[in-house]
C-alpha cells in the first residue's frame, strides 16, 4: 500500500503558495545636463511620479543614486522614499496610468506605462 500522507501534504502545501507579482517597477535613464552632457559618477535625486488617467497625482517618490560613469541610472518605482500616496493600493486596472521623472527638481516627460510580456496574459 502507497503511504499517500506525503503526497497530501505535498498537495496542501502546494494550494497555499501563491505566486507573487513584485509591488515595483525597474526603470533606467541617463542623466544629463542642460548640454546635453551625461552627468557620470555623480549623485542625483530621481523622483517618479505615477499619475492616473485623469493627469493626477497618485503616488510620488525619490530616490538618491549615484550615476555611472555614463551617467546611467537604475531604480525600483516602489522602493523610494514616499512622497505622496501608496504605491500597491494604485488601481492598475482603471485605465492607462503614466509616469513622470523628476532629475534634481525638474519635472521631465510624461511617459504612458506599455505592458510587459509577462502581464500580457492578464489581459
Amino acid at each position: 500500500m502507497i503511504n499517500f500522507f506525503p503526497t497530501l501534504f505535498l498537495c496542501l502545501l502546494s494550494t497555499t503558495l501563491c505566486a507573487q507579482v513584485p509591488q515595483e517597477i525597474m526603470f533606467q535613464g541617463i542623466a544629463r545636463d542642460a548640454s546635453g552632457l551625461a552627468i557620470s559618477l555623480t549623485n542625483v535625486t530621481v523622483g517618479v511620479r505615477i499619475l492616473d488617467p485623469s493627469n493626477a497625482i497618485v503616488y510620488e517618490e525619490t530616490h538618491t543614486l549615484t550615476t555611472d560613469a555614463y551617467g546611467l541610472f537604475k531604480l525600483a518605482i516602489g522602493t523610494g522614499s514616499v512622497v505622496s500616496g501608496t504605491f500597491n493600493t494604485i488601481d492598475w486596472k482603471s485605465g492607462q496610468y503614466k509616469m513622470q521623472p523628476i532629475l534634481n527638481g525638474t519635472p521631465l516627460g510624461v511617459q504612458v506605462f506599455q505592458s510587459v510580456p509577462y502581464a500580457l496574459p492578464a489581459g
